[in-house]
């Protein structure tokens, strides 16, 4: 028929569906070539069900695959492509990028010196004594792919730096008198911690 889509009667769905049933069942045989890889063809099947991938005529899209189609890193940002779940890219430079709607998503991460306070603890010394100490540390994410891969989370990083730093902490003025941790240069020590921490 040369009459316009929306001469048919119902709504957007029920208009186009007979149009796009070819759509999907190349969508179909593309789940198939998934089926070796089961996390992907399980994304791809919770897309379908949610809703999130959805297959329309341009007509009743009005832009709206334009807009999630753009974003923007910021200069102080890395960024990473995920695609089905799956890393396909690392974004280091700034300004206005573009990803494939849907099955995309944008994981973002703060590249400058970032300044972490760690709450206090208490370390026992060789004779028994009790010490309150605290501890800061600053650092950068310089791989962001490895970032990515192992933590995913600022939150979960600085948890994970607290007990690495506590752990050193302890261990070293553990094997000291007070008098000698008192006596002895703070910075020698806080060298020989970082020192740990970073290997």
């Amino acid at each position: 028929s040369n009459r316009e889509i929306d001469f048919l009667p119902g709504d957007a769905e029920s208009k186009i569906s007979p149009y796009m049933q070819p759509l999907w069942d190349n969508l179909n045989f593309i789940k198939n070539q998934f089926k070796a890889n089961e996390k992907k063809s399980k994304v791809l099947e919770q897309l379908q069900e949610s809703g999130l991938l959805t297959i329309t005529a341009l007509a009743f899209i009005r832009g709206r695959s334009l807009i999630n189609s753009i974003f923007i890193v910021d200069e102080a940002q890395n960024a990473i492509e995920i695609q089905l779940g799956d890393p396909v890219r690392v974004i280091h430079e700034p300004g206005l990028d573009f990803k494939v709607p849907y099955i995309t998503e944008i994981w973002k991460i703060d590249k400058r010196l970032i300044l972490h306070d760690i709450p206090p603890g208490e370390i026992i010394t060789q004779d028994k004594k009790t010490m309150l100490v605290d501890n800061y540390a600053n650092g950068r994410v310089t791989v962001p792919l490895r970032f990515y891969q192992r933590v995913r989370n600022m939150q979960v990083a600085q948890s994970r730096l607290e007990d690495i730093i506590y752990s050193q902490v302890r261990e070293i003025l553990g094997k000291l008198l007070l008098a000698e941790i008192v006596s002895t240069a703070r910075a020698e020590l806080m060298v020989q911690v970082t020192t740990n921490v970073q290997r």
